[in-house]
C-alpha cells in the first residue's frame, strides 16, 4: 500500500490558515463561553425560581442537543428572522453556547461543592 502525500506539499498554505481559524474559533468559543458560563452558574443557584428555571432550561436544552443541529440553526435558521451572521461568527456563538452551558455546571458544581464551615 503506497501512501501519497504529495498533496501536503501543494496546499500546505491551506491547512495553516484552516489550522489557525481552527484556534481562532476555539479561542474565542471558550472565551465567551466561559464568561457566559460563569453568569449562568450564578443564576443557576439563584433562590429566584424563575430565574433558575431559565437557567436550568437554557443549560439542559444545550447539553440536550447536538453541537451541529446548534451549528446549523445558529447559521441558517436565523436568516429566517433576518440575522445574517458569517460563518465565523455562527461558529463563535454556536462554540459559546455549548461551552457555556457545560461551563456553567462546571462552575456550579464548584460553588455547591465548597465547604460551607462552621456555623
Amino acid at each position: 500500500m503506497n501512501l501519497d502525500f504529495s498533496f501536503l506539499s501543494e496546499h500546505w498554505q491551506d491547512y495553516v490558515r484552516s489550522a489557525w481559524v481552527t484556534l481562532e474559533l476555539s479561542f474565542f468559543g471558550v472565551l465567551f463561553g466561559t464568561l457566559l458560563g460563569v453568569m449562568v452558574a450564578l443564576l443557576r443557584i439563584s433562590r429566584v425560581w424563575p430565574i433558575k428555571f431559565v437557567a436550568t432550561a437554557y443549560i439542559e436544552l444545550i447539553r440536550g442537543t447536538p453541537m451541529l443541529v446548534q451549528i446549523l440553526i445558529i447559521h441558517y435558521g436565523l436568516t429566517v428572522i433576518g440575522v445574517n451572521l458569517s460563518a465565523f461568527m455562527s461558529g463563535v456563538v454556536a462554540l459559546t453556547m455549548n461551552s457555556s452551558a457545560y461551563m456553567a455546571e462546571v462552575f456550579r458544581a464548584g460553588i455547591q461543592g465548597r465547604h460551607s464551615g462552621n456555623r
